[in-house]
């Protein structure tokens, strides 16, 4: 069976990379592996199937086609070609299949090589693996390796973000006794990096997701199973304990075992559920589950093991081979995923079973299987594929696996006189069957490797970790004293030690923290302090320091370093600002702090006499005006409070009770009681005459006895939101950072209905022609409408949150509606465009909690859309209408098939005077604009001002009124629909807020 497959290959396909036994040619195959179409026509094949089946030859005892074909690949074998490879593909078949062949070779009691061999196998392995190092180094602050890398030129050009957990997590079983082989730990280093970043993402369920972005870690495809896409990550982890003997690898894995058992397992089979809830949401067996049994029986659940592996033992007798996926409750094959590509885990864990029970009825299952494939897939040049197990359907295919695996557990099941049955407590296979010998050398250098990486960082004192604080301004003299800082990104952290060192360092489960990279480190001629002068017009480092001799980086074939910039802040306290990897391993760190700041006993007694001043604008809440402060975070220290930052914000702000704001002035500046740190403060509410004001985050809401609302938005951000509202009638702007004024709407050209203009507000995360229009810092041109062309989907399900992918042609190239509400508004934009949709309207149909608490209805607001880091992925725009709005789209889909539309993004600046009449009797969805006449153009004429804007609305039917804008985000003057005046102040850190209304003595 091997030698039929061996010699076909050998004979029609060699040095190409797969037979085709069918047809007795070959293909080279490589550049496919992991779904990838082939791009590369100039790529001639790395004779793949040899490579991965040179150890079967030694297991098999051909002792003289092992030597030959080593002698081969060592003569012709280079991997400095330009091919794109599956990382995941190219680790386990190609770096695993050289390493087991070198260590078969290396082993004198075997005798398989007759003359001398020099390790160039090792060497060949070594350089492979640096051409796919790259897929963790040009990373520019990626989480996760990407899963292709270029051989010859690293990481391509809009290289794809997505990876799947077994991509992720089986990478360190080949890299790491590579580390070990050449004493280079880069290769061990990164992968169980990879695999502790990957740990810390498991769902509170103790669940993993199937595929995530490798960049921003954030799962795509939330579903957990045993099979495809995680099955080996599970078989790594336990296996990683295995074979270096470190019980961090045993406790993750027990862990996740036990979750498995607890939310996946049904019976003697395994469902795939949602990893957050544990809900199952395929009740199907996948192939690839197979490997699960033999797991077992290394884990010492024999138990079990024998249970799961009878119920898949049972599909292979229904149908003589696996399909690719099985319905438990109908006991049918999949409709399209019907398919066997030769797949060995099943014979895998027959093997472990055989092994472990000594039971016969494994031996004639073996059998089972040899005559399957002699009648099923046995054809005149090999063994191929079955493209239907329920019609017998063959493809012309036969995977390189077939024969190191496939073949080589059917052979090992009966020959029990083989070297790797009679030392099989000295091996290990990975999960390509490549077999690594467990040595007390590899655990005992594992261990010394893990004490060197706590020795170099474990022993700093828990005070460097932390921020301290200075009672003094010092000037430049006292950098000296500059503490060390510590910088998250992400899963990974910057530590920097001024005249130290600056380290990339990831913690471990067990929180302690281990060196990913050394960046730099401090060198007394080299890292010498140069002061800069400051350019008062942008903002410029004060000093530099230059620090080389950071740890290896193999891309460039030198040593890491970085280049530290100092920049004059207004607070004391050293802040890393940011970290980037300004060309490959080369870094630049920006730090800001008032140490590096030149400042005069004048500037001093200013800041002094301010700090004394200050009290006054702290808290007043009299009968005649309401003012609130809202404190920077950075100002706070809450321990157990998590702030997320986005990108495009400048401030990040939390509500202080009058309390804390008493205790910020008494205590000099600083928050003293760290119980005053709110992480989802409550709303706080002021009555007076005929206002309920409520102030919330970065928010303030005014309500008017007579139904009138005006709510305020996100101050601090470079986009204010502000909402004046009465009934029906809703007058959305935003204020920019510019002092810009904008009134946001989309223009919906439908069939057979007359043109339909929709108030809108959007996403600061939407793509870069949208940033364009709402960031005065971005602008490049003066875009006045954004033009969408396409057809309206609504999603499903309505939420957005829980998308299959397999719908994805009919979301390709469309609009898709979305209600808002159960997920955040990044994850339903993402769900989208994963399902390849060109824009994203999200209807406000549901409050958030926070709103809720409100007991106000906001469902016929509109607010601009904020996200986290994660949103950065994200290219396509996204819109946000009212709740009557997104009933009326979904209502009008309902009614055609194929809801046509074309929609104009469109943007009115403040120097355009606008009218809105908002008519709630056709489908609440109509707003036609109106023609300005001369009598309100004189009004808001004679109201203009520089930096202002009017908008005028049909307030009542007998009464034209104006809603009256001036400032910036900063501060500025609102008149609303009903002529109250609305001020808004900021003082420092602080926001102010008075109301004025009509009654001039009600204030």
């Amino acid at each position: 069976m091997f030698y039929h497959g061996y010699n076909n290959y050998m004979t029609y396909a060699f040095p190409h990379d797969e037979l085709k036994p069918i047809s007795g040619s070959w293909t080279d195959s490589l550049i496919e592996l992991g779904n990838a179409k082939k791009t590369n026509t100039q790529y001639s094949g790395c004779a793949m199937t040899l490579i991965d089946s040179l150890d079967a030859l030694a297991v098999f005892g051909n002792k003289t086609e092992f030597e030959k074909q080593v002698r081969w690949v060592i003569d012709n074998i280079s991997f400095d070609i330009d091919a794109r490879v599956h990382l995941f593909e190219a680790n386990i078949r190609l770096l695993g299949g050289l390493l087991s062949a070198h260590l078969l070779a290396s082993d004198k009691s075997l005798d398989l090589m007759s003359s001398p061999y020099n390790n160039e196998l090792l060497t060949l392995s070594y350089n492979l693996a640096k051409k796919l190092l790259p897929a963790f180094q040009q990373r520019a602050f990626r989480k996760f390796p990407y899963a292709w890398v270029n051989l010859k030129t690293g990481i391509e050009n809009n290289e794809s973000s997505d990876t799947c957990t077994a991509g992720i997590g089986t990478l360190i079983l080949e890299f790491g006794i590579l580390s070990f082989l050449t004493d280079d730990y880069t290769f061990f280093d990164v992968a169980d990096q990879a695999m502790n970043r990957l740990w810390v993402l498991k769902s509170n369920k103790g669940l993993f997701g199937n595929t995530l972005d490798g960049k921003t870690g954030r799962w795509t495809n939330p579903v957990s199973g045993i099979g495809s896409g995680i099955d080996s990550f599970y078989e790594y982890l336990f296996k990683s304990f295995i074979l270096f003997g470190d019980t961090k690898y045993m406790n993750m894995f027990r862990e996740t075992y036990d979750a498995v058992n607890k939310h996946l397992k049904s019976g003697p089979w395994y469902i795939e559920a949602d990893m957050s809830s544990g809900s199952p949401t395929y009740w199907h067996f996948n192939s690839l589950q197979a490997f699960w049994p033999g797991l077992q029986v290394l884990y010492g659940d024999l138990e079990s093991a024998i249970q799961t592996h009878d119920a898949f033992f049972s599909v292979w007798e229904k149908f003589g081979a696996l399909p690719e996926r099985f319905l438990i409750s109908s006991e049918e094959a999949h409709q399209t995923e019907n398919y066997y590509p030769q797949r060995p885990e099943i014979i895998e864990s027959t093997w472990y079973l055989y092994h472990a029970t000594k039971d016969p009825k494994y031996l004639q299952m073996g059998i089972v299987f040899y005559e399957s494939y002699m009648e099923k897939l046995f054809v005149k040049y090999g063994f191929a594929h079955v493209k239907d197990v329920r019609t017998g359907v063959l493809e012309d295919r036969m995977s390189s696996f077939f024969l190191t695996e496939t073949c080589k557990y059917l052979y090992l099941l009966f020959d029990k006189d083989n070297f790797v049955n009679q030392r099989q407590v000295e091996y290990i296979f990975t999960t390509e069957g490549h077999i690594f010998p467990i040595t007390k050398d590899l655990h005992e250098a594992i261990r010394e490797h893990r004490k060197k990486q706590e020795n170099e960082i474990s022993t700093l004192p828990k005070e460097e970790f932390e921020k301290n604080e200075h009672s003094s301004t010092p000037n430049l003299t006292e950098m000296k004293n500059l503490p060390c800082i510590l910088k998250n990104e992400g899963y990974w952290s910057y530590h920097y030690c001024h005249e130290k060192w600056l380290k990339q360092i990831h913690f471990s489960p067990n929180n302690k923290p281990e060196i990913e990279y050394i960046l730099g480190q401090y060198d007394n001629e080299i890292s010498k302090l140069t002061v800069n002068p400051i350019k008062k017009s942008q903002r410029s480092p004060v000093l530099v320091s230059t620090l080389p001799h950071g740890s290896f980086c193999q891309s460039i074939n030198s040593h890491r370093q970085a280049k530290i910039e100092f920049h004059c802040d207004t607070e004391l306290e050293p802040k890393i600002v940011s970290v980037q990897e300004s060309t490959i391993c080369s870094y630049v760190i920006i730090i800001s702090t008032k140490l590096a700041c030149k400042q005069d006993n004048k500037k001093k007694k200013q800041q002094s006499e301010e700090k004394n001043n200050r009290e006054t604008f702290a808290i007043e809440n009299s009968n005649e005006i309401l003012k609130v402060v809202l404190f920077d975070n950075s100002k706070l220290f809450c321990p157990n409070v998590a702030y997320k930052k986005n990108p495009f914000y400048n401030y990040r702000y939390s509500q202080i009770e009058k309390k804390s704001a008493e205790n910020e002035i008494q205590n000099g500046g600083g928050i003293a009681p760290t119980e005053q740190c709110i992480q989802q403060p409550e709303i706080q509410t002021l009555n007076h005459g005929p206002l309920r004001i409520e102030v919330g985050t970065s928010a303030f809401s005014i309500i008017h006895e007579n139904g009138e609302e005006v709510s305020i938005r996100h101050l601090g951000f470079p986009v204010i939101d502000i909402v004046d509202r009465h009934g029906s009638f809703i007058i959305p702007f935003s204020l920019q950072n510019d002092g810009n004024i904008f009134v946001y709407q989309i223009q919906l050209t439908i069939p057979n209905l007359s043109p339909i203009t929709i108030s809108t507000s959007l996403a600061l995360f939407s793509n870069p022609i949208i940033e364009n229009i709402i960031h005065s810092s971005l602008q490049t041109n003066n875009i006045d409408q954004y033009i969408l062309n396409g057809e309206i989907r609504i999603m499903s399900p309505i939420d957005g949150c829980s998308v299959s992918t397999k719908n994805k042609d009919f979301y390709n190239g469309k609009i898709v509606y979305i209600d808002r509400g159960t997920c955040s508004f990044v994850d339903k934009v993402f769900a989208a465009q994963k399902l390849g949709a060109i824009a994203v309207i999200i209807g406000n149909t549901k409050p958030a909690a926070e709103e809720k608490s409100q007991k106000i209805e906001l469902l016929e607001t509109l607010f601009t859309m904020a996200g986290d880091d994660s949103a950065n992925s994200l290219n396509i725009p996204a819109f946000m209408v009212q709740n009557s709005v997104g009933k009326s789209l979904k209502q009008l889909y309902i009614e055609n098939e194929e809801l046509n539309v074309i929609a104009h993004f469109l943007r009115t600046k403040h120097s355009e005077p606008q009218g809105f009449n908002f008519n709630p009797d056709y489908l609440n969805l109509i707003v036609e604009q109106k023609g300005v006449n001369n009598v309100i153009d004189n009004l808001c004429e004679q109201e203009q001002e520089e930096n202002s804007s009017c908008f005028i609305s049909n307030y009542s039917e007998h009464q034209k009124n104006v809603v009256y804008l001036r400032g910036n985000p900063n501060s500025f003057q609102l008149t609303t629909m009903g002529k109250w005046e609305v001020n808004v102040h900021k003082h420092e850190e602080m926001f102010l807020l008075s109301v004025q209304t009509e009654q001039k003595q009600d204030n």
